[in-house]
């Protein structure tokens, strides 16, 4: 499992900037897939009980990161996808985590790969199921699934729809209205919902949302919970008025 920690460290040194534009940054990338096929090629000859579930684990790890460093790769994206839906089948229950992400990581495949909304949603629906099972708390479910999909929602330039999935972390959250750690999540799901508003051109939405916001920020920054408003946004959104 070593090579699949270095692989986490090589991740978090690009921030999520998977499309890289420095030689630093080329370098960063060929370690960390470096690192991801060293930790197939172990696992796959280890005697670990859990070899499969590894296995599926870092199969899908490198599916990820080539969606989106390597989007041409499709063919290999694929194989990596079949490889791990077979180990997941046999070796996995039902509610397993590496099946939730398996799901997740398909999902993300019809938003990079092949966009297509609808079986985007057709992948999230087995995910979720299974994420209800799994996450310890709804704050677990909202960043495993509702603000990934979120996301997906945004890169498919659906605003309407990230703004829908946003809405519904945003209830979640509002259930446990009084503790500390949904009121923060919440907040920062608003600020989210005001970047969908944002890149939609919806300056109306934004200026309710930073009002919003900014009472919030009143009601709970004397706890610590606060957020800022991007600057950029703060002064287009208003010149726009």
């Amino acid at each position: 499992l070593y090579h699949d920690i270095l692989a986490t460290y090589y991740d978090a040194k690009l921030s999520g900037s998977y499309n890289v534009q420095t030689e630093e940054e080329k370098q960063i990338l060929n370690q960390l897939i470096a690192s991801i096929n060293k930790s197939i090629r172990y696992i796959s000859c280890s005697k670990n009980v859990y070899k499969n579930t590894y296995l599926a684990k870092f199969l899908l790890s490198k599916a990820n990161v080539l969606m989106r460093s390597s989007p041409a790769k499709e063919v290999e994206i694929e194989k990596l996808h079949k490889k791990v839906h077979k180990l997941i089948i046999k070796h996995t229950l039902k509610y397993s985590e590496v099946r939730c992400d398996y799901w997740m990581s398909l999902a993300w495949y019809y938003t990079l790969i092949k966009p297509d909304y609808i079986c985007v949603m057709k992948c999230i629906e087995y995910s979720w199921e299974i994420a209800k099972h799994i996450c310890r708390t709804p704050l677990d479910e909202i960043g495993k699934i509702a603000i990934p999909l979120a996301n997906m929602c945004c890169e498919l330039q659906y605003y309407d729809k990230a703004e829908k999935w946003l809405s519904v972390g945003i209830e979640m959250c509002a259930e446990f209205k009084d503790i500390l750690p949904y009121v923060r999540k919440r907040i920062n799901l608003m600020r989210y919902t005001l970047e969908v508003y944002y890149y939609s051109s919806d300056f109306e939405k934004c200026r309710s949302m930073i009002a919003a916001i900014e009472k919030e920020n009143q009601q709970y920054s004397k706890f610590g919970v606060s957020v800022e408003i991007p600057k950029d946004i703060y002064e287009q959104v208003y010149l726009k008025q």
